[in-house]
């Protein structure tokens, strides 16, 4: 149905990057933006097989936190700017992830741009991350090993349970 490799799964609204749709990289392959629902599967398989994921929302975050996969979240909005903290803490989590400081930067400002707390072009930002693409694919492989290390809240009780 899809491509193998797509190049961007793209699952928000697209207002805030505007100024990176001439950038091949960014958008080379189209899908109409009408799109009908998607089962899980179907979901997963455009998550797992994108070389970035452009997400909304907790319940894809939590899923492109596991993917290993580049991608740039907008969180949903929330009254007085909260969403903002959310971003934030995204950003100070993923930091020790990054070996190179100005990739780091790039990456953020990013971020922030699309959750509204800056108001940048980040052409050049993108570019930058995009060429260097294998760094960025490792911050996000070592992020997946990190979760995939962590015990699961039913492992954590049955160690735990003694005590009780």
């Amino acid at each position: 149905m899809y491509p193998r490799y797509i190049s961007n799964a793209y699952l928000y609204d697209y207002g805030p990057v505007e100024k990176l749709l001439p950038q091949e990289s960014v958008f080379n392959w189209k899908i109409n933006t009408q799109n009908r629902f998607f089962t899980q599967e179907e979901f997963d398989e455009i998550l797992y097989s994108s070389k970035y994921n452009w997400i909304r929302g907790e319940d894809s975050f939590s899923l492109a936190l596991w993917s290993g996969i580049p991608f740039f979240w907008q969180a949903y909005k929330q009254k007085e700017t909260r969403h903002f903290k959310k971003v934030w803490a995204f950003n100070e989590f993923i930091k020790p992830f990054f070996e190179d400081a100005q990739m780091y930067k790039r990456y953020v400002n990013v971020v922030n741009t699309l959750n509204g707390i800056y108001n940048n072009d980040v052409t050049d930002d993108f570019l930058y991350i995009d060429k260097k693409y294998g760094q960025l694919k490792d911050v996000f492989e070592k992020m997946k090993e990190y979760f995939l290390k962590q015990k699961t809240l039913q492992q954590n009780l049955m160690e735990n349970i003694e005590y009780l």
